[in-house]
């Protein structure tokens, strides 16, 4: 999302630096251990939990990390930790390094009141291995161009044994691979819903001689907690024990340059929910909507689940929606004018969020406008 970039970052005297100028300040080294950038490259999409790991390089207060270009051009900025945006780094913390002919760096205005790191000049779908210095408390960008690893692919092999019949079906391709270009690892993640407590699983081709992942004797291995190794040719299917009929997971297939192949599944960790409700509401409109992507027939507009007012409470009920993201958010709106000025007044002021417990209940959001919060009630 380019909603970003806040560009707090802890500890960082560098961000005086807005009204004291860059050389005017004497800064200290900042330990980046554990950070990460986000941005317009292959792969992230500004997607905050598909971000690229910073690795420690050889030097102290250096870091790598290896990106792929979408455009000639590459905006980015750096997080702390994955999945949010608090404590966003961006591009007036930032400075040029050593650059390849015809690149260049700038800090650019992102549009929305903040900051990024943009790279200009680059070929589009190339390799490039970033370098951040951080010893002089400013971030000193430095790129090269880097070859892409010898990706060892798995493409067009299925995991034959979901289908209860143990054909190739389409949900159980592997295709569309996450690489990592630091390490040249590829995963590939299939999701199956569990049909029993045990279930065998084989990769193969449609053509079970054209090629096999499988194991030498037969294996069981746990749910979230151990991965199996197999072996090209091998005809002993491996057994992954642990799992619960009816819950929903993901076999995540990994494969090394050196032609590794690990297999591992791990659950899908969700809440069902099936409605939304106001309570405490002093307001004085009769109707209340309720609005989000993820609620069932979401159209942003007078047509979203709604529920009337009745003595400071207004509820809706809807098909139970399966969510697995980390933070739940809920917009409400109480508009005078539904065809007018639909989004002119907003229950609460704004979005609200709650955490995802992931425990596989069912619930109801709830929001107090009493005490401005978002909660999550158990529907029994």
């Amino acid at each position: 999302m380019k909603k970003i970039l806040s560009f707090a970052l802890a500890g960082l005297a560098a961000l005086s630096l807005m009204s004291c100028g860059l050389h005017d300040v004497e800064l200290n080294p900042v330990d980046l251990t554990g950070y990460n950038i986000v941005g317009d490259f292959e792969e992230s999409g500004w997607d905050n939990n598909k971000v690229v790991a910073f690795e420690n390089a050889e030097n102290e207060y250096e870091y790598t990390v290896k990106v792929t270009s979408t455009s000639d051009k590459m905006n980015f900025a750096f997080l702390p930790t994955a999945g949010t945006w608090a404590g966003q780094v961006g591009g007036d913390a930032m400075t040029s390094g050593d650059l390849p002919d015809g690149v260049s760096f700038e800090d650019t205005d992102n549009g929305n009141g903040g900051r990024n790191g943009t790279l200009s000049g680059l070929t589009k779908g190339s390799l490039y291995k970033i370098t951040i210095d951080s010893s002089t408390g400013l971030f000193e960008i430095s790129v090269v161009e880097d070859k892409e690893p010898a990706y060892f692919l798995l493409d067009g092999y299925f995991i034959r044994s979901l289908d209860a019949s143990w054909n190739c079906v389409g949900a159980y391709l592997l295709y569309n691979p996450v690489k990592n270009a630091s390490t040249g690892e590829v995963t590939y993640t299939v999701p199956f819903t569990a049909s029993a407590a045990t279930q065998q699983l084989a990769i193969a081709r449609t053509d079970w001689g054209a090629g096999r992942y499988e194991c030498s004797t037969a294996i069981e291995f746990a749910v979230d907690t151990a991965s199996v190794d197999l072996e090209a040719g091998k005809e002993e299917h491996p057994v992954v024990t642990g799992l619960v009929a009816g819950r929903p997971y993901n076999a995540v297939i990994t494969t090394t340059p050196d032609g590794k192949v690990v297999l591992s599944v791990e659950t899908v960790k969700y809440i069902d929910v099936v409605g939304c409700k106001v309570v405490n509401y002093d307001g004085d409109k009769n109707t209340i909507y309720f609005l989000e992507a993820w609620i069932p027939g979401n159209a942003w507009n007078k047509t979203n689940p709604s529920g009337t007012v009745t003595e400071g409470t207004a509820s809706v009920t809807f098909a139970s929606t399966r969510l697995t993201s980390d933070s739940i958010a809920l917009q409400m709106t109480d508009p005078s004018d539904p065809d007018g000025g639909f989004w002119d007044s907003k229950v609460g002021g704004g979005t609200k969020s709650v955490a995802n417990p992931k425990d596989f209940k069912v619930y109801i959001l709830v929001y107090d406008v009493e005490t401005d919060e978002l909660s999550l009630e158990e529907s029994l």
